[in-house]
């Protein structure tokens, strides 16, 4: 997979997991950090803390107040 392949991937992902807040806060940080992809299958999930997600998505422009870190992702249990 070349570099434009993985770019568009990312989007992708982006697209499918984010919401319209989470394109306006952390989707500045994943898109100005991911120039790679790789695929995998988790065998379990853990959770994280948006603290400093928050703090670096705040230092490149993210609006925290009007978009929430809760606001940032789609339910995928929705999709079926």
């Amino acid at each position: 997979m070349g570099r434009a392949d993985a770019a568009a991937a990312n989007q992708r992902n982006r697209d499918r997991l984010l919401t319209d807040a989470g394109h306006a806060t952390i989707g500045l940080l994943l898109a100005s950090e991911e120039d790679t992809t790789i695929v995998l299958t988790p065998s379990k999930w853990l959770s994280w803390s948006s603290s400093t997600v928050a703090a670096a998505v705040s230092e490149l422009g993210g609006d925290i107040e009007a978009h929430p870190p809760e606001t940032w992702f789609r339910d995928l249990e929705d999709d079926g």
